[in-house]
Protein backbone atom coordinates (compact mmCIF):
# COMPACT_ATOMS: atom_id res chain seq x y z
CA UNK A 1 0.00 0.00 0.00
CA UNK A 2 2.78 2.01 0.91
CA UNK A 3 4.11 1.97 -2.97
CA UNK A 4 1.06 1.72 -4.89
CA UNK A 5 -1.87 3.92 -2.47
CA UNK A 6 -5.20 2.47 -1.12
CA UNK A 7 -6.69 -0.47 -3.36
CA UNK A 8 -9.06 1.22 -6.07
CA UNK A 9 -11.35 0.34 -5.62
CA UNK A 10 -12.03 -0.53 -2.27
CA UNK A 11 -12.63 -3.97 -0.74
CA UNK A 12 -16.13 -2.95 0.55
CA UNK A 13 -17.02 -1.52 -3.43
CA UNK A 14 -15.41 -3.57 -5.68
CA UNK A 15 -17.61 -5.93 -7.53
CA UNK A 16 -19.05 -9.03 -6.00
CA UNK A 17 -20.83 -10.92 -8.88
CA UNK A 18 -19.62 -11.90 -11.81
CA UNK A 19 -21.26 -13.54 -14.93
CA UNK A 20 -19.06 -16.14 -16.91
CA UNK A 21 -19.98 -17.51 -20.41
CA UNK A 22 -19.00 -20.94 -21.88
CA UNK A 23 -18.86 -21.36 -25.16
CA UNK A 24 -19.16 -24.41 -27.13
CA UNK A 25 -17.13 -24.83 -30.55
CA UNK A 26 -18.24 -27.46 -32.91
CA UNK A 27 -18.03 -28.12 -36.59
CA UNK A 28 -20.17 -26.60 -38.80
CA UNK A 29 -23.52 -27.99 -39.36
CA UNK A 30 -23.07 -29.84 -36.12
CA UNK A 31 -25.33 -29.28 -33.02
CA UNK A 32 -24.14 -30.18 -29.34
CA UNK A 33 -25.52 -33.53 -27.97
CA UNK A 34 -27.92 -34.33 -25.35
CA UNK A 35 -24.76 -35.79 -23.09
CA UNK A 36 -22.80 -32.73 -23.99
CA UNK A 37 -25.39 -30.22 -22.76
CA UNK A 38 -26.24 -32.17 -19.65
CA UNK A 39 -22.01 -32.67 -19.09
CA UNK A 40 -21.90 -28.77 -19.61
CA UNK A 41 -24.86 -28.05 -17.16
CA UNK A 42 -22.75 -30.36 -14.80
CA UNK A 43 -19.75 -28.48 -15.19
CA UNK A 44 -21.34 -24.74 -14.81
CA UNK A 45 -23.29 -25.79 -11.42
CA UNK A 46 -19.55 -26.86 -10.32
CA UNK A 47 -17.49 -24.13 -11.37
CA UNK A 48 -20.41 -21.46 -9.59
CA UNK A 49 -19.83 -23.72 -6.40
CA UNK A 50 -16.44 -23.83 -6.61
CA UNK A 51 -16.28 -20.10 -6.87
CA UNK A 52 -18.02 -19.50 -3.91
CA UNK A 53 -16.24 -21.83 -2.06
CA UNK A 54 -12.51 -20.21 -2.81
CA UNK A 55 -13.56 -16.50 -2.23
CA UNK A 56 -15.15 -17.59 1.08
CA UNK A 57 -19.07 -16.69 0.08
CA UNK A 58 -17.88 -12.94 -0.51
CA UNK A 59 -18.17 -13.16 -4.29
CA UNK A 60 -20.22 -15.41 -6.41
CA UNK A 61 -20.76 -15.87 -10.06
CA UNK A 62 -23.77 -16.99 -12.57
CA UNK A 63 -23.38 -19.51 -15.70
CA UNK A 64 -26.74 -19.25 -17.00
CA UNK A 65 -27.50 -17.29 -20.61
CA UNK A 66 -29.79 -14.84 -20.44
CA UNK A 67 -32.27 -14.35 -23.69
CA UNK A 68 -31.22 -10.38 -24.80
CA UNK A 69 -34.28 -7.97 -24.86
CA UNK A 70 -34.05 -7.10 -28.23
CA UNK A 71 -32.92 -10.59 -29.89
CA UNK A 72 -35.66 -12.47 -32.00
CA UNK A 73 -37.78 -15.36 -30.09
CA UNK A 74 -35.87 -18.71 -30.46
CA UNK A 75 -38.13 -22.20 -30.35
CA UNK A 76 -35.18 -23.59 -29.36
CA UNK A 77 -33.50 -21.42 -26.55
CA UNK A 78 -33.59 -23.67 -23.73
CA UNK A 79 -32.70 -26.83 -25.74
CA UNK A 80 -29.72 -24.92 -27.14
CA UNK A 81 -28.78 -22.49 -24.59
CA UNK A 82 -30.38 -24.40 -21.31
CA UNK A 83 -31.27 -25.03 -18.61
CA UNK A 84 -33.29 -22.24 -18.68
CA UNK A 85 -33.80 -19.51 -15.49
CA UNK A 86 -37.41 -17.80 -14.20
CA UNK A 87 -38.83 -16.08 -17.76
CA UNK A 88 -36.42 -18.07 -20.77
CA UNK A 89 -37.89 -20.11 -23.57
CA UNK A 90 -39.20 -21.83 -25.30
CA UNK A 91 -38.93 -24.61 -23.24
CA UNK A 92 -40.24 -28.21 -23.20
CA UNK A 93 -40.06 -30.57 -19.95
CA UNK A 94 -36.76 -30.99 -18.46
CA UNK A 95 -35.56 -27.85 -20.00
CA UNK A 96 -35.60 -25.47 -16.68
CA UNK A 97 -33.21 -25.09 -14.01
CA UNK A 98 -33.78 -27.17 -10.74
CA UNK A 99 -37.72 -25.96 -9.33
CA UNK A 100 -38.55 -24.20 -11.97
CA UNK A 101 -41.45 -25.96 -14.66
CA UNK A 102 -42.11 -25.22 -18.21
CA UNK A 103 -45.77 -23.57 -18.49
CA UNK A 104 -47.58 -24.27 -21.72
CA UNK A 105 -48.09 -20.85 -23.72
CA UNK A 106 -47.40 -17.82 -21.34
CA UNK A 107 -45.19 -16.02 -23.67
CA UNK A 108 -47.14 -12.82 -24.12
CA UNK A 109 -46.60 -12.30 -20.28
CA UNK A 110 -42.56 -12.40 -20.74
CA UNK A 111 -42.77 -10.64 -23.88
CA UNK A 112 -42.50 -13.82 -26.46
CA UNK A 113 -44.78 -15.29 -29.28
CA UNK A 114 -48.47 -17.20 -27.49
CA UNK A 115 -47.50 -20.02 -28.31
CA UNK A 116 -44.04 -20.17 -26.07
CA UNK A 117 -43.93 -22.36 -23.20
CA UNK A 118 -41.47 -20.72 -20.35
CA UNK A 119 -40.27 -21.62 -17.36
CA UNK A 120 -41.31 -20.43 -14.35
CA UNK A 121 -41.49 -21.23 -10.13
CA UNK A 122 -44.74 -23.64 -9.68
CA UNK A 123 -48.06 -22.00 -9.39
CA UNK A 124 -48.97 -21.21 -5.88
CA UNK A 125 -45.95 -21.18 -4.56
CA UNK A 126 -43.69 -18.14 -5.46
CA UNK A 127 -40.71 -19.56 -4.65
CA UNK A 128 -41.15 -22.96 -5.41
CA UNK A 129 -38.47 -25.70 -3.27
CA UNK A 130 -36.52 -23.83 -0.89
CA UNK A 131 -33.24 -23.23 -2.79
CA UNK A 132 -30.02 -21.59 -0.80
CA UNK A 133 -28.93 -20.72 -3.94
CA UNK A 134 -31.70 -18.58 -5.49
CA UNK A 135 -30.57 -15.20 -5.40
CA UNK A 136 -27.26 -16.42 -6.85
CA UNK A 137 -28.23 -18.39 -9.77
CA UNK A 138 -31.67 -16.28 -10.32
CA UNK A 139 -31.25 -13.26 -8.92
CA UNK A 140 -31.44 -10.03 -8.19
CA UNK A 141 -33.90 -11.43 -5.70
CA UNK A 142 -37.21 -9.76 -4.95
CA UNK A 143 -39.33 -8.75 -1.38
CA UNK A 144 -39.28 -12.04 0.09
CA UNK A 145 -37.10 -14.25 -1.78
CA UNK A 146 -34.08 -16.15 -0.44
CA UNK A 147 -31.58 -17.83 0.59
CA UNK A 148 -29.94 -14.34 -0.71
CA UNK A 149 -26.69 -12.96 0.60
CA UNK A 150 -25.46 -8.99 0.30
CA UNK A 151 -25.75 -7.45 -3.13
CA UNK A 152 -27.96 -10.37 -4.52
CA UNK A 153 -31.35 -8.16 -3.73
CA UNK A 154 -32.97 -6.24 -6.40
CA UNK A 155 -32.77 -2.52 -5.93
CA UNK A 156 -33.75 -0.54 -2.96
CA UNK A 157 -33.63 -4.00 -0.82
CA UNK A 158 -31.66 -5.64 1.62
CA UNK A 159 -31.13 -9.09 2.72
CA UNK A 160 -32.25 -9.51 6.15
CA UNK A 161 -30.64 -12.41 7.96
CA UNK A 162 -32.82 -15.64 9.48
CA UNK A 163 -36.23 -13.81 8.76
CA UNK A 164 -36.54 -17.36 6.39
CA UNK A 165 -39.85 -18.56 8.98
CA UNK A 166 -42.07 -15.26 7.74
CA UNK A 167 -41.76 -16.43 4.60
CA UNK A 168 -42.44 -20.05 4.52
CA UNK A 169 -38.94 -20.80 4.06
CA UNK A 170 -36.17 -22.82 6.36
CA UNK A 171 -34.98 -20.94 9.86
CA UNK A 172 -31.39 -20.13 8.99
CA UNK A 173 -32.60 -18.47 5.25
CA UNK A 174 -31.73 -14.69 4.39
CA UNK A 175 -34.37 -12.75 2.67
CA UNK A 176 -34.71 -9.99 0.61
CA UNK A 177 -36.78 -7.30 2.32
CA UNK A 178 -37.39 -3.14 1.79
CA UNK A 179 -34.96 -1.83 4.56
CA UNK A 180 -36.80 -1.47 8.27
CA UNK A 181 -37.42 2.41 8.74
CA UNK A 182 -36.46 3.45 5.54
CA UNK A 183 -38.62 6.96 4.59
CA UNK A 184 -40.25 6.28 1.52
CA UNK A 185 -38.29 7.58 -1.41
CA UNK A 186 -39.70 10.01 -3.80
CA UNK A 187 -41.35 8.94 -7.42
CA UNK A 188 -38.81 8.36 -9.85
CA UNK A 189 -40.66 7.45 -13.33
CA UNK A 190 -37.07 6.66 -14.31
CA UNK A 191 -36.32 4.74 -11.22
CA UNK A 192 -36.16 1.15 -12.75
CA UNK A 193 -34.69 2.36 -16.14
CA UNK A 194 -31.92 4.33 -13.38
CA UNK A 195 -31.76 1.32 -10.96
CA UNK A 196 -33.42 -1.87 -11.90
CA UNK A 197 -33.52 -4.87 -12.39
CA UNK A 198 -36.55 -3.86 -9.97
CA UNK A 199 -38.12 -6.66 -7.39
CA UNK A 200 -41.68 -6.75 -6.64
CA UNK A 201 -43.41 -3.33 -5.72
CA UNK A 202 -40.78 -1.02 -7.35
CA UNK A 203 -41.60 1.26 -10.43
CA UNK A 204 -42.16 3.36 -12.35
CA UNK A 205 -40.94 0.76 -15.08
CA UNK A 206 -41.02 -0.34 -18.68
CA UNK A 207 -40.82 -4.07 -20.35
CA UNK A 208 -37.80 -5.86 -19.40
CA UNK A 209 -36.66 -3.16 -16.28
CA UNK A 210 -38.14 -6.37 -13.54
CA UNK A 211 -36.21 -8.68 -12.23
CA UNK A 212 -36.33 -11.98 -14.01
CA UNK A 213 -39.67 -13.80 -13.39
CA UNK A 214 -41.64 -10.79 -12.76
CA UNK A 215 -43.33 -8.39 -15.49
CA UNK A 216 -44.28 -4.92 -15.71
CA UNK A 217 -48.26 -4.57 -14.68
CA UNK A 218 -49.63 -1.17 -16.11
CA UNK A 219 -51.16 1.71 -13.74
CA UNK A 220 -50.88 0.04 -10.42
CA UNK A 221 -48.97 2.50 -8.91
CA UNK A 222 -51.62 3.20 -6.02
CA UNK A 223 -51.31 -0.03 -4.41
CA UNK A 224 -47.61 0.43 -4.23
CA UNK A 225 -47.75 3.75 -2.67
CA UNK A 226 -46.86 5.59 -5.91
CA UNK A 227 -48.89 7.75 -8.56
CA UNK A 228 -51.86 6.31 -10.21
CA UNK A 229 -49.65 6.33 -13.78
CA UNK A 230 -46.92 4.27 -11.94
CA UNK A 231 -46.14 1.04 -13.89
CA UNK A 232 -44.97 -1.62 -11.47
CA UNK A 233 -43.06 -4.88 -10.98
CA UNK A 234 -45.08 -7.43 -9.78
CA UNK A 235 -45.22 -11.42 -9.95
CA UNK A 236 -47.29 -12.83 -12.87
CA UNK A 237 -50.82 -13.69 -12.47
CA UNK A 238 -51.28 -17.36 -11.88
Amino acid sequence: MAAEGPREPSAARAQKVFNVGFVYVLEPGKAPSGDLLSLHAELRDKVVEHWSHITGGRSHITTHVNRMADSPPDPHFCRDYGPCSVGEGDCDPGQCRAGLVCVDDVGPQYGLPAIYDVCEVPSGNMQGVPDPHLCRDYGPCGVGQGDCDPGQCGAGLVCVNDVGPQYGLPAIYDVCEVPSGSPAPAPDPDYCRDYGPCGVGQGDCDPGQCADGLVCAADVGPQYGLPAIYDVCEVPNG
